[in-house]
């Protein structure tokens, strides 16, 4: 049964853009994450102004 299954074997060159992409998306949200971060501590620091 196992050897009835084809598993499609991906070029070199389509699996290096591949892992390309990941890498971005990964540094992406990497940064989206410090975004966040620094978005909520701003937010934070305008709460302690507005309320102390």
């Amino acid at each position: 049964m196992l050897r009835e299954i084809q598993v499609p074997n991906a070029s070199v060159l389509l699996q290096q853009k591949f892992a390309s992409i990941v890498r971005h998306v990964e540094r992406l949200r990497s940064q989206q994450r410090e975004a966040l971060r620094q978005a909520e501590g701003l937010f934070q620091a305008l709460l302690h102004e507005a309320f102390q």
